[in-house]
């Protein structure tokens, strides 16, 4: 297929089936024109194209997380990326029968404010849609297991 960038979102979502290739350019013959080339699907939740600029400790610090954690989410040597790589930034969460936002908050230690920045289209955290993919981010300190106990604790040195 080929594929103007004035194409409306209706002909794009047509184009969606997995496996469809696509061709994108610009229709003006300018210095800025483009052209494109690739196989059309649909993006995995909770995953981030990194730039040349982004390490895991700047991956981890904008969502809220750590490097550890960011890694682990990831295979690969973290030193060698390559520019426009998917990457994991937090843990995808599909949304079963009677989870709330407040549930999820709690369960995994999460403020509401971590919860919006990761999942910039969440409207209301108290309707979450059945099989819904939400981003999170456990606090390990604040994350609790099935039976509502904590997983790690603080404890004094």
């Amino acid at each position: 297929y080929r594929v103007g960038h004035m194409v409306g979102g209706a002909a794009m979502e047509a184009l969606g089936a997995k496996g469809v290739s696509i061709e994108v350019e610009s229709d003006v013959d300018l210095p800025m024109s483009y052209h494109i080339m690739g196989n059309f699907s649909h993006a995995v939740p909770c995953r981030t194209l990194i730039t040349p600029h982004d390490s895991l400790f700047s991956l981890a610090r904008a969502h809220g997380s750590d490097w550890l954690t960011v890694w682990s989410l990831n295979e690969g040597n973290p030193d060698v990326r390559l520019t426009l790589e998917p990457r994991y930034f937090a843990h995808p969460f599909e949304v079963a029968s009677g989870d709330t936002g407040a549930g999820v908050m709690s369960r995994f230690g999460m403020s509401e404010m971590l919860l919006y920045r990761n999942n910039p289209a969440l409207k209301d955290p108290n309707a979450l849609d059945l099989g819904a993919v939400l981003c999170v981010v456990p606090n390990w300190l604040e994350t609790a297991g099935g039976n509502g106990q904590k997983i790690c604790s603080a404890t004094a040195a």
